[in-house]
């Protein structure tokens, strides 16, 4: 009867541990599939291991991976259809092997049952059952054997880290089984056909086991109940994420910064990129972008997996309503998913999310003919409380402020305008998004760029120069920096605009806006760009420059030059109005530009001269004796060069005097000088460098110094120009010496 009990209890409490564990995981999960799941996989084992207790250990793991991959493979068949994961059950099978772990460890919470979500807890349920199973009911160690569920509910609480408030049952009811199970396993049975307890004691001995059995599980009930509260509390007060530690899925270089893509599209208008059906207008969101460092806008994203459920943004604090959009890919590239914001479910994709932002990405990149449908929570901003709404101070806004140093003077002349307007925040935002409107030209064709140099040119150039007309690329960049230094917490977002029904959004439809925090509203989006009909003023019409001050007047009375007594002043001032003029104006600019410019040609050619001057002295006039030799012999190959007389490296030293010698083209008054000192000094070198005298130096270089004269003399004057001034020689390396023989 113990036996039976026993064999009943433990595998029973193992059991039930093992789906506490599950289900300690399963909080941080859309719905309870995951605990079924593993309930499962912890009965499975279990039942194999306990049914094949007294058979050899020999079969019991070929049968338990046979019988463990049947149950994977129902696993990934259920959650793939509920999850509508598409493809071959085969590929959708591996995909989950190989992705199982990052994407548990990465994907957003709460995490849907996907083949790739729940492959990790039914596999290790299934391991630990089984382990527990031959410690606990073959071998009869049952807290051994506990040791494994243990293990398996703590990797668990880590896991759902601070992601899921603490379940005190939880603990209890796992301390409460683990209890029953020692309880039931401290009583001793009595073998068959032994005597009886009475004749042998054998009352006494069982009655101590039991007393043994209920005062252990007296003391681990009352020691859960005084320190389960206070280590929930623990766990559930600093809790770690290990979702931290991993990093999820990353943005290509082409999605980094898709405001530079506005351009490109700009380019191709007519190039199919999508194809919607919505049942209004709206604008797909393909990625928000926060920061800024004067060049590019950059997406500050983190995405992780996710399923089709999404939860909201953290940010959304205005009303919404539901809006479902069907979007197929066209030639749309990179990672990033638009949709409308924000959404709350996708199906027909896998794909990444981030929160804060509410966009989407695809991991393995877009396909085209690929087809997802979105269903979003479209914020309804109230715009009643944007008037008095602030924008928040402090480090939560602290980054939506921050900006470059330096910023260009058309940037700050227009913040300084506005600032003057006076206003709340949403008044001087409206008053940024008119001013830009009606007083900027958008042009699809002009080139993109949102540095802060761009953004100077397109505000203050003039409409001649290709000033004050842009795509919406610098509108919102520009909206955005300005707004910055007015004290708006700003972003851009780039997207596109789709129309109701089923229409195929097209290059020309992409387009960048910018969106302002407001608190009580989330975050709020401006259209500065003008309308097709607007009538566009030059800026500087409203924007006056500052006018320069006016030197003060003289306090001496002004001078009648018509009175025979009063002697003008000196100067041309007194003679003609030509020359008054001539005095006023000054010197051209040009000329200044000229003699700046032959001052530096004439900085540059002393420069190389000096510099071809100090190599040659120290090639031939400093150094060890046979470092000057060798100086020599380089400074004739240097000459050859400049010849255009490059000698072959095969040659002798003496073959190469012979070939210098040749070079020198006959002139009038230019004879080459005898090359035999060189010849001796280059062999003295190759046999015996450190017995070189300093008198053989001095010959090979006054030799070298002779021969580079006459070879630059028997060239024409233009070539004696040019090998006085080319750099050349001074980024040559040094050649290899001739073979010393002959």
């Amino acid at each position: 009867m113990v036996n039976r009990l026993r064999l009943l209890i433990v595998p029973l409490t193992l059991v039930g541990m093992i789906t506490l564990a599950g289900g300690a995981l399963g909080r941080i999960y859309v719905n309870e599939l995951l605990l079924y799941l593993v309930a499962g996989a912890a009965l499975g084992s279990v039942a194999v291991g306990t049914l094949l207790r007294n058979r050899s250990a020999v079969f019991l793991p070929p049968l338990t991976v046979v019988l463990l991959f049947g149950y994977t493979i129902l696993c990934v068949q259920m959650t793939a259809g509920r999850a509508t994961v598409s493809g071959t059950l085969a590929d959708i099978y591996l995909d989950a092997v190989r992705n199982s772990v990052p994407r548990l460890l990465t994907s957003m919470i709460p995490v849907e049952p996907q083949p790739d979500t729940v492959l990790v807890p039914v596999v290790a349920s299934w391991a630990v059952g089984l382990i527990a199973t031959e410690f606990a009911v073959r071998y009869r160690r049952v807290l051994l054997g506990y040791l494994g569920p243990m293990v398996l509910y703590g990797g668990s609480l880590y896991l759902v880290g601070p992601n899921a408030s603490g379940l005190i049952w939880y603990a209890l009811a796992f301390a409460g089984l683990a209890g029953l199970g020692l309880a039931v396993s401290a009583i001793e049975p009595v073998p068959e056909g032994t005597i009886t307890a009475t004749q042998q004691g054998g009352r006494s001995v069982r009655l101590r086991a039991i007393t043994t059995g209920a005062a252990g599980l007296a003391v681990l009930i009352g020691a859960v109940a005084v320190l389960g509260p206070v280590a929930g509390g623990a766990v559930s007060g600093s809790p770690s994420d290990p979702r931290q530690y991993v990093v999820p899925p990353q943005l290509n270089d082409i999605d980094a910064n898709p405001l530079i893509r506005i351009a490109g599209w700009a380019q191709n208008p007519d190039q199919p990129l999508l194809t919607t059906n919505l049942s209004e207008d709206a604008r797909l969101r393909l990625a928000v972008m926060y920061d800024y460092d004067g060049i590019t806008w950059k997406v500050g994203s983190i995405y992780r997996a996710a399923g089709r459920v999404l939860a909201p943004p953290v940010n959304t604090l205005a009303p919404t309503r539901e809006v479902t959009q069907k979007i197929t890919i066209g030639e749309l590239t990179g990672r990033l998913v638009p949709s409308v914001a924000d959404p709350i479910r996708v199906e027909g994709m896998r794909v990444a999310y981030d929160r804060e932002t509410g966009t989407l990405m695809n991991p393995t990149g877009l396909v085209q003919g690929e087809t997802y449908t979105v269903t979003s929570a479209e914020p309804q901003i109230p715009v009643n409380r944007l008037a008095t709404a602030s924008t928040g101070s402090g480090p939560s806004v602290a980054r939506f402020l921050a900006l470059p140093p330096e910023l260009p003077k058309e940037l700050t002349d227009l913040a300084t305008y506005l600032e003057d307007q006076g206003g709340g925040p949403y008044q001087r935002a409206t008053t940024l998004e008119q001013f830009m409107a009606t007083h900027y030209a958008f042009k699809a064709d002009m080139p993109g760029g949102h540095s802060l140099p761009n953004l100077g040119f397109f505000l203050g150039a003039p409409p001649r120069g290709g000033g004050q007309q842009g795509t919406s690329e610098h509108f919102a960049a520009t909206y955005a920096v300005i707004g910055r230094m007015l004290g708006l917490p700003t972003r851009v977002a780039v997207g596109f605009h789709a129309k109701a029904g089923e229409y195929t959004v097209r290059g020309a439809d992409a387009l960048a806006w910018p969106e302002v925090w407001f608190e009580g509203a989330g975050w709020v989006p401006f259209d500065p760009m003008p309308q097709p009909d607007q009538n566009i003023t030059p800026p500087e019409d409203e924007i006056k420059p500052p006018e320069e001050s006016k030197p003060p007047e003289s306090s001496a009375p002004p001078q009648d030059y018509d009175d025979p007594s009063v002697t003008p002043p000196s100067g041309d001032d007194s003679g003609d109005p030509g020359a008054t003029a001539t005095a006023k104006d000054g010197i051209p600019g040009w000329v200044f530009g000229a003699v700046g410019g032959l001052v530096v040609l004439i900085a540059v050619v002393v420069t190389i001269l000096a510099m071809k001057r100090a190599k040659t002295s120290r090639r031939l006039w400093h150094g060890s004796a046979a470092s000057r030799v060798r100086g020599a012999w380089q400074e004739v190959h240097d000459g050859l060069r400049l010849a255009r007389r490059r000698p072959p490296p095969t040659l002798t030293a003496t073959e190469v005097a012979d070939f210098a010698v040749g070079a020198v083209r006959p002139r009038e008054g230019v004879e080459a000088p005898s090359m035999r000192a060189l010849v001796a000094a280059i062999n003295e070198v190759a046999f015996a460098s450190d017995a070189v005298r300093e008198d053989v130096a001095e010959a090979a270089a006054r030799t070298a110094e002779a021969y580079v004269a006459a070879l630059r003399g028997s060239r024409s004057w233009l070539g004696r120009v040019l090998w006085t001034l080319t750099p050349r020689p001074l980024f040559w390396r040094d050649a290899p010496l001739p073979r010393a023989r002959g």
